[in-house]
C-alpha cells in the first residue's frame, strides 16, 4: 500500500501543488523552513483522518485536497473539501475506488485499523514520536550493527548505539540519539510485523551531527527497501543517498490560504497512542503465563509441536483464514495464534530470522491462492515477541494471523478448492451438499 499522488488547491502556502510519489524507496521533500513541508504532510493527514484543519479567524476561503492510495491494481481516491465561511470549519470527504481485486474495506479504512495497533508500525514519525524502546534482544542488536558494519565514518557511533539499545535508562540521550533509536525501532517493527504501509518522517535532519545524520538516512533507506518513505527535511541529503526529490521554496509574499494544517493534531495523536501503550504496559505474551484473551469463535489458539514449525503453521493457515472469511459476524475479525496452548498458556514458537522470513513467504503464497482473490492488505501476519518478565526471549514468538470476517454472499475456498466455515470447536470443511445449502442460506433461498 502506498500514496500515489496528492493534489492540493488553496491550502496552506500552496495555491496549487501536485506531487507524485514513488511506491517504494525514499521520496524526499526538501526545502527551507516556512516552505510548506509540514503543510504538505498535513494535507495527507487531513485526507486520511478528516481532522487537523484550522483557519485564520479573519478570512474566508475554500481548500480542496485529493489523495490517491494504491495497492497493486487497486486504487482509492479521497477527495476532501474544506470551507471557511463561518465558524466552525465545514469539512466534507468522498471516496472513489477502483477495485480489480475483491476487498471488504477501503485502503484508508484498513490503514486506520493498522494504526490502531500499538504494536504495529507507525505512519508518522516526528519529534513527538521520539521514544526510548525497551531493551532489545541480542539478535536484534547484532542485526542493526551489521547494517553499519564496514562504514568507517560511523565507527565511533556504533558502540554508542549498541549501548543505547541495551540500556533501560531514558536519561542522558541527546535528541539526535532519541531520533535514531526511534528509527531503528520502527525498522525492526516493520520487519517483524510483515505489514507494508507508508512511513512519513517529518522534520528530520536538524537534530543530527554529520555521522548521526548518515546513520539516520541509512535506517530510512532500509525501511525504503520494503516500504514507501516520505521524508521532509531542510538539510541536504548525504552523498550517495538515493531518493526521489521534490524541492520546495518559500512562497513569494502572499496572504496564502485561510485554511492550513494544525500541527498540534499529530501531537495529540501521539499523546493518545502513548496513553494506550501505558494502559497496556503489561506484556501480553509472557512465557508460561495466561494470555490476556480467552479462546472463542473469533480467537483460536494452536500449540506447535514437533521439529517443523513452518510446516505445522503453513498446513493450517489457509484453512483457518478461509473459515473466518466465511464466518458470520460482519465487522469482526478472526485471530489464529500459534504458540499458545488450549488452556491459554503462552509457550511460543522457536523461529530464527531465516525461518521467520520463510514462514511469511509460504503463508503469503498460500493465501494468494484463495478464491475469490484476497488482497494482501486484507490480512495481517504478526510475529509477537515472547517475554520473560521484561526481557525478550531470543527467537521465541507467537505467530498471529488476523483476518476480517466479511460475510459475503459467496464462499471463499482454499487453493485446493476446499471450503471451510468457523465453528465454536474450530473449523469445519463443508461437503458439496453443505456448500450448496450454505449458499442458498446466504441468498435467503429456501431449499
Amino acid at each position: 500500500m502506498f500514496f500515489d499522488n496528492i493534489k492540493i488547491s488553496n491550502f496552506g502556502p500552496f495555491p496549487e501543488l501536485t506531487l507524485h510519489f514513488n511506491p517504494k524507496g525514499v521520496n524526499a521533500i526538501i526545502g527551507p523552513n516556512a516552505s510548506g513541508k509540514t503543510q504538505l504532510i498535513g494535507a495527507i493527514a487531513i485526507s486520511l483522518f478528516g481532522k487537523g484543519a484550522k483557519a485564520t479567524s479573519e478570512r474566508t476561503g475554500e481548500s480542496t485536497l485529493r489523495l490517491e492510495i494504491r495497492n497493486g491494481e487497486n486504487h482509492e481516491t479521497i477527495n476532501t473539501k474544506i470551507e471557511k465561511n463561518s465558524h466552525p470549519l465545514k469539512l466534507s470527504r468522498s471516496v472513489d475506488a477502483s477495485l480489480q481485486q475483491q476487498v471488504s474495506t477501503g485502503f484508508s479504512q484498513q490503514l486506520l485499523k493498522m494504526l490502531a495497533d500499538i504494536d504495529g508500525p507507525n505512519l508518522f514519525l516526528s519529534r513527538e514520536s521520539m521514544s526510548h524502546p525497551a531493551p532489545m534482544a541480542d539478535d536484534d542488536i547484532e542485526r542493526i550493527d551489521q547494517i553499519f558494519e564496514g562504514d568507517q565514518s560511523l565507527i565511533t557511533l556504533r558502540p554508542q548505539i549498541r549501548d543505547a539499545l541495551k540500556s533501560r535508562s531514558k536519561r542522558n540521550h541527546s535528541i539526535g540519539m532519541s531520533w535514531l533509536l526511534t528509527l531503528i525501532n520502527e525498522y525492526l517493527l516493520r520487519e517483524r510485523s510483515g505489514i507494508s504501509i507508508p512511513l512519513i518522517v517529518d522534520d528530520a535532519g536538524s537534530v543530527f551531527d554529520t555521522p548521526a545524520w548518515v546513520m539516520a538516512l541509512r535506517m530510512i533507506s532500509r525501511v525504503g527497501q520494503r516500504d514507501q518513505v516520505i521524508l521532509t527535511t531542510a538539510r541536504p541529503l548525504a552523498s550517495g543517498f538515493e531518493a526521489k526529490t521534490h524541492e520546495l521554496s518559500i512562497p513569494r509574499a502572499s496572504p496564502g490560504s485561510a485554511i492550513y494544517f494544525d500541527y498540534s493534531f499529530l501531537s495529540k495523536m501521539e499523546k493518545s497512542r502513548r496513553a494506550r501503550v501505558k494502559q497496556l504496559a503489561v506484556r501480553p505474551f509472557l512465557l508460561g503465563k495466561q494470555f490476556t484473551h480467552e479462546e472463542s469463535r473469533y480467537c483460536e489458539f494452536k500449540e506447535v509441536k514437533g521439529n517443523n514449525p513452518i510446516g505445522s503453521i503453513h498446513s493450517l493457515a489457509d484453512q483457518y483464514v478461509v473459515a473466518y472469511l466465511n464466518a458470520e459476524g460482519r465487522g469482526k475479525v478472526g485471530r489464529i495464534l500459534w504458540g499458545i496452548k488450549d488452556d491459554g498458556v503462552v509457550v511460543g514458537v522457536k523461529l530464527t530470522q531465516g525461518m521467520r522470513d520463510e514462514l511469511r513467504r509460504v503463508i503469503t503464497e498460500n493465501l494468494l491462492k484463495i478464491e475469490p482473490p484476497l488482497a494482501p492488505t486484507e490480512y495481517r501476519i504478526d510475529l509477537h515477541a515472547v517475554y520473560e518478565q521484561d526481557r525478550r526471549i531470543q527467537d521465541l514468538f507467537v505467530v498471529e494471523i488476523v483476518v476480517p470476517i466479511a460475510t459475503h454472499k459467496y464462499l471463499y475456498s482454499t487453493g485446493n478448492g476446499e471450503v471451510y466455515i468457523k465453528t465454536d470447536a474450530g473449523k469445519k470443511r463443508l461437503r458439496p451438499i453443505e456448500i450448496q445449502e450454505e449458499i442458498l442460506k446466504r441468498h435467503k433461498v429456501k431449499s
